[in-house]
């Protein structure tokens, strides 16, 4: 990273109540609907040992940003990473997801 021209961001939101498939079912509606919104097809991607799926913008947005968000499940929550980049490229939230651990 390292560029006045990207950001990074993550979160989780807990899920109690809901199994892990009931959170995946979330997780998918999730994706569905940011793709209604103009986001590409999905890409599948490992998160401290879970498949995440990442999806990125199809366009800039009028700001001039690329955005990418992967959505994953782990311990019966639902994390969540985004980033922005002037560029398309996945690269380094690829990277920086390769190394994260979730509690």
């Amino acid at each position: 990273m390292g560029s006045n021209d990207e950001g990074f961001a993550i979160g989780s939101i807990s899920a109690s109540g809901l199994d892990t498939a009931g959170i995946q079912n979330v997780l998918n509606q999730l994706v569905q609907e940011y793709q209604a919104q103009g986001y590409g097809a999905s890409k599948s991607i490992t998160v401290d040992g879970s498949t995440a799926t990442m999806i990125t913008t199809t366009s800039k947005d009028s700001s001039g940003y690329y955005t990418t968000i992967a959505f994953w499940v782990k311990n019966n929550s639902l994390y969540y990473a985004a980033y922005v980049s002037t560029s398309n490229s996945t690269q380094n939230m690829e990277k920086v997801l390769g190394t994260l651990k979730t509690t």
